[in-house]
């Protein structure tokens, strides 16, 4: 079946020239709700402009190039289309192209001259999971709204983003990767501040499994071998949650791995040493542990949304002092992905 396009101008969009019609080939929007029409995007390939201006500056995903249309975000480039996100004043801001590359290129290389010398000053070209970060964020919602749901336009928050994507992409990957040991020894702690907090945006796409609470195995194993997939999970979460939510969570889950990761590397020294010997003894000192951690970690979500009782906080003192041997590791794993400047 077609997919509805609508076809917008450009420079030579109105005029009979020779040069339109040896370029040709207009911009054709596609509409919210399409994206996955495209997908999946190849965000490895090449379209080279054998023009000296752009000898160096090949069409590549993650690279900017300014038209008369507008600055372009390039999604996809090869031989045959380019896919890239609009960036300009007024209603088409943020909406998302599909253009013949021979197209694509006339618009580049067309852009008078001195304009392309003066203004071509690209962003560092985004890492290949970064613009999948970006696709996963379009994915949640019409790129039209993008700059309500995120406060800025897609470009901006590119390149103010350019250091958290990366940090976004490694707490993805931290949350993964330790998933089967938590589930196996610490399931109230996976479930209130893993999945609840960060993986439900998950549910209702392609990355969550059969039931609610799950993820597709197949999905966590080939985010692990591959960033790009985890950084289209980020982009999902992100655009499920906005960045402010999203990262105020983080910030919290941060304090709270510092506070578990220390409590399940050290040992119980509180226990006086005339009771050290007593069952009884032990107990009390290890239950007055979990209190502490238990009260700590309500004292860190207090101001935040996350929603956990006071019963769920004990539960996961009791988890993790129950097994801290087992739980070292990944909770290490965690603390030190979620630190802002790890």
């Amino acid at each position: 079946m077609a997919i509805p396009v609508k076809y917008i101008g450009n420079k030579y969009a109105k005029n009979n020239t020779q040069q339109n019609k040896n370029h040709g080939a207009n911009p054709r929007e596609i509409p919210d709700g399409n994206l996955k029409a495209y997908q999946p995007f190849n965000t490895s390939t090449i379209l080279k402009i054998n023009y000296f201006v752009w000898i160096n500056t090949p069409v590549v995903a993650g690279r900017v190039f300014t038209t008369t249309q507008g600055r372009r975000l390039v999604l996809e480039a090869n031989n045959n289309r380019v896919i890239y996100i609009l960036n300009t004043q007024g209603r088409d801001n943020n909406k998302l192209y599909i253009q013949p590359a021979s197209g694509f290129i006339a618009d580049v290389v067309h852009f008078p001259y001195e304009d392309a010398g003066r203004k071509l000053q690209p962003i560092k070209k985004l890492a290949e999971y970064e613009v999948q970060l970006l696709i996963g964020i379009l994915s949640t919602t019409s790129w039209s709204a993008f700059s309500l749901v995120l406060g800025v336009d897609i470009l901006e928050f590119s390149v103010k983003n350019k250091d958290n994507f990366p940090r976004w992409n490694r707490i993805i990957q931290a949350c993964l990767s330790t998933r089967k040991d938590l589930i196996k020894y610490a399931p109230t702690l996976y479930d209130k501040l893993v999945y609840s907090t960060l993986l439900i945006a998950w549910e209702g796409t392609t990355y969550a499994g059969g039931k609610k609470g799950e993820i597709s195995s197949a999905v966590i194993n080939a985010a692990l071998d591959d960033p790009k997939i985890s950084g289209r999970g980020a982009g999902i979460i992100l655009g499920k949650l906005g960045t402010s939510a999203a990262d105020g969570r983080i910030s919290v889950m941060s304090a709270i791995w510092t506070v578990l990761f220390t409590a399940s590397t050290k040992l119980i020294t509180a226990i006086p040493s005339a009771i050290k010997s007593t069952t009884e003894g032990i107990k009390e000192a290890s239950l007055s542990e979990k209190v502490d951690i238990a009260d700590k970690i309500i004292s860190i979500i207090r101001k935040s949304d996350i929603k956990i009782s006071k019963e769920d906080a004990l539960t996961i003192a009791d988890e993790v002092i129950s097994n801290r041997k087992e739980l070292t590791v990944s909770l290490k794993t965690l603390s030190e992905a979620f630190k802002e400047n790890s």
